[in-house]
Formats: structure tokens, C-alpha cells, sequence
């Protein structure tokens, strides 16, 4: 362990206090700001800082640090009076507030790096000092725009050199072709950030291209570092498909480009989102996949501003292909160019209420501005705006690219498969029943219903309260609203980055990995794995036995008391409460201080030599069953007798202490025997 001092807790103590509070602060921004730029603003700090919030536990854990979920009283007293406030009054606060803020945050990041002595906080500060500069940056520039004085020129975040997370390598196949894909579309998303800074005339959308040049510098940079450690090879410039974006981008100028900016980050994310997500259910390096599984939250959150951004600007998009110079016409071709389709573009204006069956040449675009319409099967790409009343599309043997507008999309897959981003209304998709090809869906804020078949299809459903139904493919579900999963008979991957979820079980297998505030799940005839989250709550039921829960960083309660077959429950690193329900359950402690209650049945709790050291773990309920027996694993020596020496008695019950100084309280027991043990 390295040497922790005062300077080096503190500046892990004060890195966090921030987080919570710029978080916090940044959800009140998206809600109470009167204007749109700002507003993105905060749900930028938003998503970063709780990025990094995961982040500084983790690096806390490795320098030794506590950090704590409170915030001092004076960041109290500003986020209250922050939330008595709205519109313009708001804004001034805030922008106010963040300037200062993140001014004071950047001196004493440097000062940590320049000065400090433990590795893994001066590594913790490396990875926020970018962010906080460019924070402070896009307060000042805001603050200026909204208010008056001079908008400071744009400079590049300074990188420093940081310890990274140690990889575990070499990196395996799947391992290699992620750290590939990422980087070559990092490297295309930092340049379009740029070119959007530059060349962008709506405010909030050149703020949007410095948060993406910002967050996919961080995320290259974390995943070449690990990449080179592990043996890969880190790719130095992006692939054909990035360089064609970026040439139609420098094509077009003013608000074409916005227009033609945000589509095209529309696309981007969805292709970030799928590399990302392959890594954390196939990569080997434990390091890579952390960094992946870490990152969707954000890609996530790029995908949603983009979309609305997107939404926002195409309110103005007129019935216009005849004439190129327009906006809307440059919009469109350069559109098309960067989707990388050829032939003619179809605008579905609001004098017709079916688009045409064929068009000049193979259909590559249809834009709908229409009070309904249905695109014919054998398309190539639909883009719905924000008049249309309602969409159908029809997918073809053609992979289908589907943008959903603000009233609601109803689509039917086809053998071709494709791409879906439902809008902001009430939304049906359905793959296609047989042959269907795979299917990448990804919702917005609307209320989703998703019927995937036997594809292997990836969905995202976005913050609505969203119904999705599972084949017999092989699919991933990216959760980030009140929704309910219904798994089928083929293999569900389910990453709940926020919302609530209730997850049924079926005859495939299940992996749910949780980041939200809450969810339900019911097994199916296969055992699931399950994955906590921080302070989340996951409540489990069913008869099949076999199902893993595994906590993860604290704050977890994962329950089984539903369940009547017998279940392993694996603790994590921080104050977990596990619960065991009818069956015959094995409770594997973790290295937190865990409260664990065994329910019905014999149940074992496992304590392993090392991983619990130093931590006080309570049994609510021992003495409840005659089989309830602790298992002592690794300990060198007669380790119960030397359990048994140390036993002390007192109003709670009895508790001993392990050799690795781990605390075992068993609540409501006067006394333990040898037979207490296996």
C-alpha cells in the first residue's frame, strides 16, 4: 500500500465532495435552466462526474483513501439555493458558481500532482484535472454568452501522465478488435468535436463538440494505456468510415453542419455503444473491460443529448430537396453522403400521406415532415421529423437505419435488420418473426414497446418506461428507464445503467449487471448472474438453483428471500446487506463489512483467508436453522480452534475473530461449538 498523507486524503476527499455535489447541481441545471446551452452544461457535469465518481472509489480503494457519500455544508447551501431559483436567475448562479468552483479545483489537482505522495491519488487527480479545466472553460464561455463580457478562447485540456488501473494481459481477440474499434472512433469523434467548435453556429451544439473532444480524449487515452500494457496495438488514426465523416463534414458550413454534425453523432454513439457493450460480455482483460463497462453510462448520455439536440434543430426542416443551398437541402445531402448511400433522396412533405413505392434509382433516404406516413419495405434510411404525427416503417431485405421523430414510430423488421432510434413518442418495434435480421434499437425519452425475434438483436430503451421482449437471439439490453425485460429462450446480457428494472427469467441464460436504483428479477428454468450496482437493490425469485449474486462497491442489499432454490451470494467491498431465501444458499463474504441473513434452510457462510481482512460482517440469523455452518478457507493451522479462542459474548450475541483480523458477529447465539463450522 502506498504512503497516504493529509494532502493525499484530502484531495481524494475534496475530488469526491465534488462529484456528488456538481452532479447534483447539474440534474437541477438540466431541469431549472432557462436556457438550452446551459442546460446541456449541467447534464454534461452531470454525466462526467458521475463517471468520475465511480472512478475515485476505485482509485480510493487502491491508495488506501475514505471517501464519503456527504458533501460539506457550504455545497449544501448551494445546491438549496440553486434549487429555489429558475430561468435566468439560475443561470447566473450556476455558471457563477462553476466558474469559481472548478477554478479552486484545478489548483489544487495541480497541486496534488506536483506535490503529492501516494501514486494512486496523484492518478485520481491526472484523470480530473482535464475534466476540470475544460469545465471551467465552458462555465466562462457560457457565463459570457448569457451574460455579457469576453468569451475566452478555446484551449485544449492539458493531459498528464497518470497511473492507470493495472490490465491483466494479453489481451484476447475480442480484447484487440475493441481497443480498434473504440480508439479509431474516438479519434473521428475528438476531430468532429473539433471541426463543431470551429464551425458550429448553434451555441449548444458547439458546446456538445467540446464535450465529446473532451471525453473521447479521456477514454482513448484510458484504453491505450491499458491496451499497451496488455501487448495490443493501439491504432493511430480512424478507419475509412470515420475519414469519409469527417470529409462531409468539412463539406458544409452553418447551421447545415449542426444539422449534419448531430446526425452523424447519432450514428457514431450507436457504434461506440456496440463495441463497448461486445467488450463486456466477451473481453478477457479485466482492466479493458472495466474501463467499457464504465464508459457506456457515458456514451449512453452522448447518445440521448445528441438526439435531443438533433430534435431541437430539425424543428425547422422544410419541404426543400430542389434547392441545395438551402439548409435543409444541404442538410440532406450531406446526410446521405455521410450514411454512405447511394442514390436519390426522398422527402415525404405534408401534401402526401404514403411515400412512393420506388424511386429515381435505389431508395436511400426518405425524411418524413408529414402528419403520417409508411415507407415502403426496401429502404435504406429514414429519418422521421418533428411534425410527423406517426411513422410506420417497413424493414425490406435491406438493413433498415430508422431515426423516430417526436410523435411516435411503429416499426416491422425485416430480414434485413438494421438500425432503430425511436423518438420522443410512444413507440412499437417488432423484429421480424422468421429469418429476421439483427436489430441495434435505441430509445430516446419516449414510452417503447420492443419485441425482439430469433436475431441477435441490441437494445437500448432509453429513460421511458419501455416493455421489451426477448427472442431466441442472442441480445443485449442496455437499460436506462422504468422498464420491463421479458428474456425468452435465447441469451439476454442486461446492463442497467440507471431507472429501475423488472427482468423475467426465461429458458436462455441471463446476465444482469446493475447500475440503477432497483430491480426485480425472476428466474427462468436457467440459472442467472447477477451483478450489483452502487446503492442499488436487487430482489431475486424463483425455484431453479444455481443463480449468482455478486455485490460489487457498497451500498448494495441483494436478496434472494423470494427464491426457494439454493443460490450463491458473493459479497463486495463495501456495506452490503445479502439475504437468502428457502433454499440452501452459500454466502461467499466479501471484503466490506457485510450484513448477512441466511433465511430457510442449511446455509454456508464462507469467510476466505485475505479477501474479508480487517472488515466486521454480521450474521443476523445462525442460530435460525440447525444446518447453518461457517466455512473457514485458506487459514493456515487449526483455524477454528484459534476462531473458537477468540469468541466474546455480549448483549448482541457472539462474535470471533479471524486471523486476517476479520470481525464475525452472529447475532442472537450465546455460544459456538466446533459444530458450528465445515
Amino acid at each position: 500500500m502506498p504512503t497516504l498523507t493529509a494532502q493525499d486524503q484530502l484531495s481524494v476527499s475534496q475530488i469526491q465532495q465534488d462529484n456528488i455535489s456538481e452532479a447534483t447541481d447539474g440534474q437541477l441545471a438540466t431541469t431549472s435552466s432557462g436556457n438550452l446551452a446551459t442546460a446541456e452544461f449541467g447534464d454534461l457535469l452531470l454525466t462526467d462526474h458521475s463517471y468520475l465518481t465511480a472512478q475515485t472509489e476505485t482509485y480510493a480503494q487502491q491508495a488506501g483513501a475514505s471517501v464519503s457519500s456527504a458533501i460539506s455544508g457550504m455545497q449544501l447551501s448551494t445546491t438549496q439555493s440553486l434549487a429555489s431559483v429558475s430561468g435566468a436567475a439560475f443561470d447566473q448562479s450556476y455558471l457563477s458558481g462553476e466558474v469559481m468552483n472548478n477554478a479552486m479545483s484545478v489548483q489544487q489537482g495541480q497541486a496534488e500532482i506536483s506535490s503529492g505522495s501516494n501514486t494512486a491519488a496523484i492518478a485520481l487527480n491526472a484523470l480530473a484535472l482535464p475534466f476540470q479545466q475544460q469545465h471551467l472553460l465552458m462555465g466562462q464561455i457560457l457565463q459570457a454568452q448569457e451574460f455579457g463580457g469576453t468569451v475566452p478562447a478555446y484551449t485544449a485540456p492539458t493531459a498528464v501522465a497518470g497511473t492507470a488501473l493495472a490490465a491483466n494481459g494479453p489481451l484476447n481477440a475480442q480484447d484487440q478488435i475493441f481497443v480498434t474499434a473504440a480508439v479509431q472512433n474516438g479519434l473521428a469523434e475528438t476531430s468532429a468535436g473539433t471541426l463543431a467548435e470551429q464551425k458550429g453556429v448553434d451555441a449548444a451544439t458547439k458546446l456538445f463538440g467540446q464535450w465529446m473532444t473532451l471525453d473521447y480524449t479521456e477514454l482513448n487515452a484510458q484504453e491505450a494505456a491499458l491496451a499497451t500494457v496488455g501487448g495490443g496495438v493501439v491504432p493511430t488514426t480512424t478507419d475509412a468510415t470515420g475519414q469519409a465523416t469527417l470529409a462531409s463534414l468539412q463539406s458544409v458550413t452553418g447551421a447545415a453542419f449542426d444539422l449534419g454534425y448531430l446526425a452523424t453523432e447519432i450514428v457514431g454513439q450507436e457504434s461506440s455503444i456496440t463495441a463497448f457493450t461486445a467488450e463486456v460480455a466477451g473481453g478477457s482483460d479485466l482492466a479493458l473491460v472495466a474501463a467499457a463497462q464504465g464508459g457506456l453510462p457515458v456514451l449512453d448520455s452522448h447518445l440521448g443529448e445528441a438526439v435531443t439536440l438533433y430534435v431541437a434543430l430539425t424543428a425547422g426542416l422544410t419541404d426543400t430537396t430542389a434547392a441545395p443551398n438551402t439548409v435543409a437541402g444541404q442538410f440532406l445531402s450531406s446526410l446521405g453522403s455521410m450514411a454512405s448511400m447511394a442514390g436519390s433522396i426522398t422527402l415525404v412533405s405534408s401534401s402526401a400521406t404514403t411515400a412512393p413505392a420506388t424511386v429515381s434509382g435505389t431508395p436511400a433516404l426518405y425524411v418524413v415532415n408529414t402528419a403520417q406516413a409508411t415507407i415502403p419495405a426496401g429502404l435504406g434510411m429514414v429519418v422521421a421529423g418533428p411534425s410527423a404525427a406517426a411513422v410506420t416503417v417497413t424493414g425490406g431485405a435491406t438493413a433498415a437505419t430508422v431515426l423516430g421523430g417526436a410523435s411516435g414510430l411503429t416499426f416491422y423488421g425485416g430480414t434485413g435488420g438494421g438500425e432503430i432510434l425511436t423518438g420522443a413518442g410512444a413507440n412499437s418495434v417488432t423484429a421480424a418473426s422468421t429469418g429476421g435480421g439483427n436489430l441495434a434499437i435505441v430509445g430516446t425519452t419516449g414510452k417503447n414497446t420492443i419485441f425482439a425475434t430469433s436475431g441477435a438483436d441490441t437494445i437500448a430503451g432509453g429513460t421511458g418506461a419501455n416493455t421489451i421482449g426477448l427472442g431466441s437471439g442472442s441480445n443485449v439490453v442496455i437499460s436506462s428507464g422504468t422498464d420491463t425485460i421479458n428474456v425468452g429462450t435465447g441469451s439476454a446480457l442486461v446492463f442497467a445503467t440507471a431507472g429501475t428494472q423488472s427482468v423475467f427469467g426465461g429458458a436462455g441464460g441471463l446476465t444482469f449487471v446493475s447500475g440503477g436504483t432497483g430491480a426485480t428479477v425472476v428466474g427462468g428454468s436457467t440459472a442467472a448472474t447477477l451483478f450489483g450496482g452502487p446503492g442499488g437493490t436487487i430482489q431475486f425469485s424463483g425455484a431453479t438453483s444455481g443463480n449468482l449474486l455478486v455485490a460489487g462497491a457498497g451500498g448494495e442489499t441483494l436478496s434472494t428471500a423470494a427464491a426457494t432454490g439454493s443460490n450463491v451470494l458473493f459479497g463486495g467491498a463495501g456495506r452490503n446487506f445479502l439475504a437468502g431465501g428457502a433454499g440452501n444458499d452459500t454466502f461467499v463474504v466479501g471484503s466490506g463489512n457485510e450484513t448477512l441473513s441466511g433465511g430457510g434452510g442449511g446455509n454456508l457462510f464462507q469467510f476466505i483467508n485475505g479477501a474479508t481482512a480487517g472488515g466486521t460482517d454480521i450474521i443476523t440469523d445462525f442460530g435460525a436453522s440447525s444446518a447453518n455452518r461457517v466455512n473457514l478457507s485458506g487459514f493456515s493451522g487449526n483455524a477454528v480452534t484459534a476462531a473458537l479462542a477468540t469468541e466474546k459474548s455480549g448483549p448482541s450475541g457472539t462474535s470471533i475473530t479471524l486471523a486476517d483480523n476479520t470481525t464475525v458477529v452472529f447475532q442472537g447465539v450465546t455460544t459456538l461449538t466446533g459444530a458450528s463450522f465445515v
